[in-house]
């Protein structure tokens, strides 16, 4: 008798086990709106994204400029109502829903990162991808390590 092939002996286990090799969806294809940062930063600094079709932190990757940043949250506030509403309306998770447009007016979501210290200053692109999918790349602006404070336009007296 001939022993069988160790693969094949590992799908036996794999299918015996209840998983499945079907497909699950994960990450979807939905283009994110284009995160917008809410400040400039230093490399090392942490800074919000505003973003949205925001997941959680496990699955939320964020790069600035060619570098990934460090996930440090991912915050939804006033979002459990619309929520609810797209669940009851099977809204698309990549579409707009116009049968929840006032209960999703209120929604709040962003990421905090950290900027990788070895971004260079300048305007970087910053893009974020989850479970839903990926953003096209909006900007952020890396400050230089000589940079003590923004210009604010303001000029002294």
């Amino acid at each position: 008798m001939r022993a069988l092939p160790v693969s094949l002996l590992y799908f036996a286990l794999f299918a015996l086990s209840g998983c499945s090799v079907g497909s699950t969806g994960f990450p979807a294809t939905c283009t994110l709106p284009t995160p917008t940062a809410e400040s400039a930063a230093l490399p090392g600094a942490a800074v919000w994204i505003t973003a949205s079709l925001m997941s959680s932190v496990n699955d939320t990757m964020v790069t600035v400029g060619s570098e990934q940043a460090a996930v440090i949250a991912v915050e939804r506030a006033s979002c459990d109502e619309c929520d609810t509403c797209r669940d009851s309306n099977a809204c698309s998770v990549c579409g707009d829903c116009d049968a929840c447009a006032t209960e999703c007016a209120s929604c709040s979501e962003r990421v905090r990162v950290t900027v990788p210290d070895t971004v260079s200053p300048g305007t970087q692109a910053l893009t974020v991808r989850n479970a839903y999918g990926t953003s096209n790349p909006g900007t952020i602006e890396v400050l230089g390590a000589d940079t003590q404070a923004l210009d604010t336009g303001d000029s002294a007296p």
